[in-house]
């Protein structure tokens, strides 16, 4: 083809002193070579490579390029013979309508020149003729940008570089040929003479002297005065060669008149054609003498290039002799002979694909039903090449009258308009079904039903206009039946996105649900599959919840092993595993799977599944609890959205409620839950309904606006069971008991609780869009407590990595669970851990030591001290390779730590956290954080914490100003008895650090227990009280205040015969272990008990 194929020059002269300019500039990346039309820079370039034998593609720009989809197209065509790259990994350039196109020629480009399998040339003649174009200026700049050093650019054009290259030429990646080297030096012209067959005669070297002054080295001037006869063109005074325009005017006309009357009128003829091959060009005049008047101008370089090889060469005028030419033939030929011309050449272009310069030809002369036929067969061509705007065009040009009334093209103008003017083309689409229907075509009836359909559930602007299409299926159905099996998988499609989006209470959704799959599962292509799957994978993972039709679809829609998807279709796929991974609780798998489809779809300028990648990140951090990152996903995507879009807006506001609830931010919540709210009634579907209801019942009560949030909760549950699935019922019953739980009513919170998990057990929920794992996480501790599907709680825990409420619940599934009062045990994952098992004791040391210091921000240097003094002889323990190589940093007063001592405490450490990671991330549980060592108490369970948190809370009591009547300290008297089940670490070495928490604990128990004891005393509750006198006496026996404390309140009651005992005992120890008696007090109180005995008649 013409398009893209190298001139075949005649006999030309080489011009080495601009090759060796060419060779200069082709150190950068491209060459600009600027010349007025006739410069020679075609015959320049094409000389240049002939003479450097260089491997060159040649691509002839024109007006039709200034769609840059098309020039994509016809560049992939002039490369394909040499191009390695798999065709999968190509862009599909019907994606460049809604791509961001810089980035899109950036990755087109770098594609491209990667399939080829040597180094080339890439050639743009006449650039000039797209260059008003936006999107061909910023292809021309990523074809320079992208160019690898196998691959230099030339580029021809009347004008200079426009702004959009001064990047470039700054850079140095563009070198511009200035447009004052381009003429003939006297040198050049004489030898360009000299290989020019003369007319007459030989020329003398004062005439040819004469020929190059009165060109003034203009290339297209000297070889026209050279068709003159010698005599003719001496008589040429200066004044008829003043500038480029006036010379060629007058010597074509010259040498035009100079022809005979047939070549004449076949010159005119063949100006109607922008390219032609030699049997066009006799088609066209109906001779077989215009194919020798081609060969013969381009024999004698008279301004006609040949381009091609073999049977597929085409002839083109130098476009100031075609406009020349057309000149003549408005003003020679007649009108009726002219319409003639124009529609025999445009048939002729169309057949030889050249459907641009087709176009061109029908519009210029208003032949409109040849334009509508041209139309009507090239549209799904034009629009599969991305050529969007070249067919809007052609529709444009149209008569309204003539282009309204056909539903073809008014089919067709929708499709073209579909990414620039969705509004239009909803408007288009809605024309052509009208035309369908009145017409009795049910074919196209169903494709305009379909295309309206698809539009609206792609744009998410107004889900609303989904109901007119809905109602009119029936009206369809009866007209016209089933729609017909081409178009079985589209229709099924668009109907199941309407009914979902719009109507999901409809019983025919689940028909039409099943059939859809199962279309996907016999779908043989890929990409067609995953855009089949595509909202039926959002149905199940996020609308309805079913959890084995998900996986059903993933197991469809993957590709094959080495499949090389398209772009556009590996980002949709990458969106569809980021939201399966946000389904399954893999919330940073969701966050890493959406930055890699963000990046791919930015390479390849990819912008359709911007939103969706946006929200998956937002529902990603929202659902891990990360307010911070969710805030910062929500700047980013706020730039993404479109203001016409308003179900997006609305659900971007949903977005924002959720953020701000997981930031604590009630006020701000409640105004975006308001915003999205009053978007979605408008504008949504029934999912958009009982989301924005959910939230905003959550902000109501996040602002302490409770009797609000439960009236707008009831609303939520309607639209929710409207939605017939499952997963907006669980999340609202999550609600309900974090509601009830709130407010104190554990009999509500448990049987919601109950709903809910019986549910998600069955569906394995892990995830949903209202997850917040602080709540998440209180409802778990709830459920283990009151043994609520406990199972599906602790999977939970499991999976989400749920950070325990409090530390006081021994339900919870901790990873580690340490016990210290009376024993030590390690239990790791539900396994007992023990030095039995071969391991070393200084890890498990060090353990201890953590413990005692009291488990956060302890200095290294103190550890080291404790388990290894100055004087201490480090045992012979090889250092294990740590699993990371970088070292806990010091912190202050850790200078004099021996080197010996902190590699022992780094190999002990490392072997500590591999025995409590088990299976999981061993550094997730002991963590240094600013040089300081802390176990990490959301997977670490510690009996002891669970005591001194105990004990906090009844000194706290004990010490109120108004404390709690007495009865009301019987639990937390009975839960620290049952806590402290003896000293900390008994059986130990005895560390200092051991033996001070040991000491200070056993005082601390010791204390509280008696004054619990006393205060159930005062408030006669003598049993319970007795029972911790006796505990606290074995705790520490040689305290003698507790066994007067004991004997006053067994006096109390009247039990004084057991008081009598107590004193025995109190004597005995007191005498055995500290060889003393007891105080004067204790023995008063010892009178006094046995008389009181004696009076009552109890024996001694």
């Amino acid at each position: 083809m013409g398009k893209f194929s190298s001139p075949r020059l005649p006999r030309v002269h080489g011009r080495e002193r601009l090759f060796r300019l060419i060779d200069d500039g082709l150190q950068a990346a491209a060459v600009w070579i600027t010349g007025c039309a006739g410069a020679g820079k075609t015959t320049l370039i094409g000389s240049y490579l002939d003479s450097r034998q260089r491997t060159a593609f040649w691509y002839q720009v024109d007006r039709g390029d200034v769609d840059a989809a098309g020039c994509c197209h016809f560049l992939r065509q002039a490369t394909a013979s040499t191009t390695a790259a798999a065709a999968g990994s190509m862009l599909p350039l019907d994606a460049l309508a809604s791509a961001d196109r810089r980035a899109f020629f950036r990755r087109y480009f770098a594609d491209l020149y990667g399939g080829l399998s040597a180094p080339a040339t890439l050639v743009f003649d006449n650039a000039q003729e797209a260059l008003a174009a936006p999107t061909f200026r910023a292809l021309l700049v990523a074809a320079i940008h992208e160019a690898p050093a196998t691959v230099r650019l030339l580029v021809a054009s009347r004008v200079r570089p426009p702004p959009e290259f001064a990047r470039l030429l700054a850079h140095g990646e563009l070198v511009m040929l200035d447009p004052d080297e381009l003429p003939f030096t006297e040198d050049e012209s004489l030898a360009v003479q000299r290989l020019a067959r003369p007319l007459a005669g030989t020329r003398s070297l004062s005439h040819m002297s004469r020929l190059h002054q009165l060109s003034r080295g203009w290339p297209a001037g000297l070889k026209l005065l050279l068709q003159l006869p010698q005599a003719q063109a001496s008589e040429l005074d200066a004044g008829t060669t003043a500038n480029q325009e006036a010379l060629f005017t007058y010597l074509a006309g010259e040498i035009f008149e100079q022809q005979p009357a047939a070549v004449r009128h076949i010159l005119l003829e063949l100006a109607h054609l922008p390219r032609m091959s030699a049997r066009m060009a006799e088609e066209l005049c109906g001779s077989a003498q215009a194919a020798e008047i081609l060969a013969a101008m381009h024999h004698d370089s008279v301004l006609t290039t040949l381009h091609g090889t073999a049977e597929r060469v085409q002839y083109e005028f130098h476009p100031l002799l075609r406009e020349f030419l057309r000149r003549r033939a408005l003003a020679q030929l007649a009108g009726d002979e002219q319409a003639r011309l124009r529609r025999r050449a445009a048939a002729l272009l169309v057949g030889s694909g050249d459907l641009e310069s087709a176009a061109r030809l029908l519009v210029d002369d208003q032949h409109w039903d040849e334009l509508r036929e041209l139309v009507g067969n090239a549209a799904a061509s034009l629009l599969r090449m991305g050529a969007h705007r070249t067919l809007a065009d052609w529709l444009q040009a149209l008569p309204r009258g003539l282009r309204d009334d056909h539903p073809w093209l008014c089919y067709w103008y929708g499709e073209a308009e579909l990414h620039f003017d969705p509004p239009l083309a909803q408007e288009r689409f809605a024309q052509a079904y009208r035309l369908f229907r009145e017409q009795g075509d049910g074919d196209g009836a169903y494709l305009a039903w379909s295309a309206s359909v698809d539009l609206i559930c792609l744009e998410w602007a107004d889900f609303s206009q989904l109901d007119y299409w809905l109602d009119e299926v029936a009206s369809l159905r009866a007209c016209f039946g089933e729609p017909p099996a081409a178009l079985h998988e589209r229709f099924t499609a668009s109907m199941f996105s309407a009914l979902m989006f719009r109507r999901p209470q409809d019983p025919d959704i689940h028909a039409v649900e099943q059939r859809l799959l199962g279309l996907v599962e016999q779908c043989t292509d890929p990409g067609r599959r995953l855009l089949l799957g595509c909202n039926l994978h959002i149905y199940y993972a996020a609308c309805v919840g079913r959890h084995g039709e998900l996986e059903r679809l993933m197991n469809a829609l993957r590709p094959p092993d080495a499949t090389a998807l398209p772009p556009v279709f590996a980002v949709l796929w990458e969106a569809l595993q980021a939201m399966h991974d946000w389904r399954h609780g893999r919330c940073a798998q969701t966050i890493s799977t959406v930055t890699r489809a963000v990046r791919l779809a930015r390479e390849h300028g990819l912008r359709m599944w911007d939103f969706l990648l946006a929200a998956l990140e937002v529902y990603g951090w929202i659902n891990d609890g990360f307010a911070d990152r969710a805030q910062l996903a929500l700047q980013r995507f706020e730039r993404t959205i479109e203001p016409r879009r308003k179900v997006d807006l609305a659900h971007f506001d949903y977005l924002k409620t959720l953020a701000r609830l997981v930031a604590g931010d009630g006020v701000g919540a409640l105004a975006a839950a308001d915003s999205a709210n009053a978007i979605a009634d408008r504008y949504g579907g029934t999912h958009q309904h009982a989301l924005g209801r959910l939230s905003l019942a959550q902000a109501l009560h996040a602002c302490g606006r409770a009797g609000e949030a439960w009236r707008v909760l009831e609303s939520a549950r309607r639209y929710g069971d409207l939605m017939q699935g499952e997963i907006i019922r669980y999340e609202i019953n999550l609600c309900e008991a974090t509601f009830a739980l709130a407010a104190g009513d554990e009999a509500r919170c448990a049987g919601a609780l109950q709903r809910a998990f019986s549910v998600g057990a069955r569906q394995d929920y892990r995830n949903h869009h209202h997850f917040f794992p602080a709540e998440m996480a209180r409802l778990c501790a709830f459920a283990l407590e009151h043994d609520i599907v406990p199972d599906f709680a602790r999977r939970l825990v499991g999976i989400r990595r749920l950070k325990p409420p409090r530390i006081d619940l021994p339900q919870w599934p901790w990873q580690v669970r340490i016990h210290t009062l009376g024993r030590f045990s390690l239990v790791v994952a539900g396994q007992p851990v023990s030095a039995a098992d071969g391991l070393q004791q200084k890890p498990l040391e060090l353990l201890r030591v953590l413990i005692a210091l009291g488990g956060r921000a302890i200095r290294i240097s103190d550890v080291i001290r404790e388990i290894w003094p100055a004087d201490a002889t480090i045992d012979g323990e090889n250092p294990a390779p740590t699993r990371r190589s970088r070292r806990p940093q010091l912190v202050a007063g850790e200078a004099a730590v021996g080197r010996r001592e902190r590699g022992a405490f780094d190999s002990a450490l490392s072997r500590l956290r591999r025995i409590l990671g088990g299976d999981g991330e061993p550094d997730d549980l002991v963590l240094v954080e600013d040089g300081l060592l802390r176990l990490n108490s959301d997977f670490c369970w510690v009996d002891l914490w669970c005591c001194q948190r105990l004990l906090g809370n009844v000194r706290a009591l004990l010490d109120a100003p108004d404390p709690p009547p007495a009865v009301e300290l019987l639990a937390p008297a009975r839960e620290l008895l049952r806590h402290y089940q003896g000293d900390f670490l008994a059986r130990e070495a005895p560390l200092p650090c051991i033996t001070r928490l040991r000491d200070d604990l056993r005082q601390h128990v010791v204390t509280t227990l008696a004054d619990l004891a006393s205060v159930l005393c005062r408030g006669s509750l003598h049993d319970e009280a007795a029972r911790l006198f006796e505990r606290a006496t074995a705790i520490d026996p040689c305290r003698e205040r507790l066994y007067r404390d004991w004997m006053i309140c067994l006096q109390q009651q009247g039990e004084f015969a057991e008081g009598l005992r107590v004193y025995r005992r109190c004597r005995e120890l007191l005498a055995d272990r500290l060889d003393s008696r007891p105080s004067e007090a204790t023995e008063a109180l010892h009178r006094a008990l046995r008389e009181a005995s004696a009076s009552a008649g109890a024996p001694d």
